[in-house]
This record gives structure tokens, C-alpha cells and sequence, in this order.
């Protein structure tokens, strides 16, 4: 498989998303949403996603990547 070249755009778009906001990220949304706001606790959202993934799931990314062929 070819390796995916990143443009400068796609840098600098994930530039903010460093390792300190994904942690306050990952607190705010999985564990005070989930289960304050949703009452559904992200283990259970996680359960339920892995029941459900096989082989013919596709996980899409919140924009297309660019791929060579």
C-alpha cells in the first residue's frame, strides 16, 4: 500500500487537536455527556459499537483523506 502524502492544509488543520485538548476533549464528551447529559455511560456506547462492528463496517472520517493510487 502507497504511502498517504498529508498536505500543508490537513497539517495545519489537525494542529490543534494536541495530545492536552484530546484528554479535555475525551473528559468533557465521554465522561460527563455521555452520562449527564445522554445518561447513557460510555461504556455502554462503547459495548454497543462493538456489537455492532464487522466486516462490513467503515469508519469515515469527518473529512475525506486523500489516497494515491
Amino acid at each position: 500500500m502507497p504511502a498517504i502524502e498529508v498536505t500543508q492544509a490537513e497539517k495545519a488543520g489537525a494542529a490543534p487537536y494536541s495530545r492536552a485538548l484530546l484528554a479535555v476533549y475525551d473528559t468533557v464528551v465521554l465522561r460527563w455527556s455521555n452520562t449527564l447529559v445522554w445518561r447513557c455511560p460510555s461504556e455502554r456506547l462503547l459495548a454497543h459499537y462493538n456489537s455492532h462492528l464487522g466486516d462490513r463496517h467503515l469508519e469515515v472520517p469527518p473529512r475525506p483523506w486523500r489516497h494515491q493510487l
